[in-house]
């Protein structure tokens, strides 16, 4: 956690270098409040979408010996399948504050797609795919086949913000500093066109049974949480009615790191693995809030969030009869790169 730490030192000097007596402090968040709530509307794209999975070592061919512990190693990125997005993003947005605690949820829908030929030989693992009415866990595609993809994906973020201070309340401009805890999920179903399915062969050692061709269903879900610090800047700019017109700025930083088993995270899987784990996340936003009346403001802005996660799974060193019954796959590096943009419209009261 020592680059949070340093964010952290550097944010909390600067806020005690800020908060001169001529502006003075406040403890907790000082808001208006007869407008503690807010829910939006977003409407965006992904801007960026990569990512990879490469085998590395198998740790079976370490013990034994029998072959170099790279062999047959493969690897798959977003860019050779052809995987790319939509080009409009929809969610929802809602945020409410208490003097202590603020809450932030976000939701939004993502469509991605992939469509070529095989540039080689794909050995996927799938939830299921059909072949002579029965069902199967292993679908190949072969070398120039082609192949149609779509991932329907829900992306979902929530932080508590913990605000221990206001500088400047009451001014024509003030900051709140935070500390955030949050979740970001994602969770997507994935369905995968090879044409007709028309044969079955044997993969891999231990040999395993893969459809060539067909039609198969699969899911991905990813849980991450999130320790960060960030704030808000809010800028009175004019009045309307006799009302404050504003400039709202919000940015923060989160990360995740763990090192560990897949048990200790929760994470079913055939055997349980070693996982290394670092995930950071930065987004912010500004927005404009134009009153309407004492109790509802319209809001307008636009906002981005870059989130980048990088893991290892390993096999675990456990002695040669169990690696040997065992027959684990390779170990594997993923890399994830997301950047999300977005312009918001909504109401606050």
């Amino acid at each position: 956690m020592s680059r949070l730490a340093l964010a952290l030192g550097t944010v909390f000097a600067v806020a005690s270098l800020t908060a001169t007596p001529a502006l003075g402090v406040t403890k907790g968040r000082v808001f208006d409040p007869g407008k503690r709530s807010q829910l939006e509307a977003l409407i965006g794209e992904v801007s960026t979408l990569d990512g990879f999975v490469n085998e590395t070592t198998r740790r079976l061919f370490e013990v034994t010996g029998e072959r170099d512990p790279r062999a047959g190693a493969e690897s798959f990125s977003f860019e050779e399948i052809g995987l790319r997005t939509e080009d409009v993003t929809y969610g929802l947005g809602f945020e409410y504050m208490w003097k202590w605690v603020t809450l932030q949820v976000e939701g939004s829908i993502m469509r991605a797609e992939a469509q070529g030929l095989a540039s080689r030989d794909f050995y996927l693992g799938v939830e299921e795919v059909m072949f002579e009415g029965r069902p199967f866990e292993y679908q190949q595609i072969e070398q120039g086949a082609p192949y149609f993809a779509e991932l329907d994906a829900l992306v979902l973020g929530g932080r508590t913000l913990i605000t221990p201070v206001t500088i400047n309340p009451g001014g024509k401009a003030q900051f709140v500093p935070w500390l955030s805890l949050g979740l970001f999920s994602f969770v997507g179903d994935l369905d995968v066109n090879a044409g007709p399915a028309y044969g079955v062969i044997q993969y891999e050692n231990p040999a395993r049974d893969y459809v060539q061709g067909g039609r198969s269903t699969g899911g991905a879900t990813a849980f991450v949480p999130e320790a960060g610090l960030g704030g808000e800047v809010r800028v009175q700019v004019a009045e309307h009615s006799g009302l404050p017109v504003s400039l709202v700025f919000q940015g923060g930083y989160s990360i995740f790191e763990f090192r560990g088993s897949s048990g200790d995270l929760g994470i079913s899987s055939r055997n349980e693995k070693d996982i290394d784990v670092d995930y950071d996340s930065w987004d912010a936003r500004a927005m404009f809030e134009w009153p309407i009346s004492k109790k509802h403001d319209l809001v307008a802005g636009a906002g981005f969030r870059t989130i980048r996660a990088d893991a290892l799974s390993e096999a675990q060193d456990r002695s040669l009869d169990e690696t040997l019954a065992l027959r684990e796959k390779f170990d594997k590096q993923i890399d994830l790169e997301i950047t999300r943009v977005n312009a918001l419209f909504g109401l606050r009261w």
